[in-house]
């Protein structure tokens, strides 16, 4: 089975509401189109922060999680791809 016949792109609820997507993306332009398509797209709730740090302080204050996570490895304070060790 492909993964398309998995999750349908065109389901209206590829994640279910409750669920929600971390984005760490420090471009304004990238991020802003992906947030918007993941939502309309999923109808996932999308928590976007563009720094190492705010990703950090982000996730030790909120203990609920994320049902998944799409990372930049180039971020200016993490060029390195730190972002992942967390």
């Amino acid at each position: 089975m492909s993964a398309s016949e998995s999750f349908p792109m065109d389901s209206p609820t590829l994640f279910p509401s409750r669920d929600r997507v971390l984005l760490v993306e420090d471009s304004r332009l990238f991020g802003a189109m992906l947030a918007r398509r993941i939502e309309q797209e999923t109808g996932a709730d999308v928590v976007w922060v563009r720094t190492y740090e705010t990703c950090r302080a982000l996730l030790d204050a909120d203990a609920s999680g994320f049902a998944v996570a799409l990372l930049d490895l180039t971020l200016p304070d993490a060029p390195q791809g730190e972002i992942i060790d967390l």
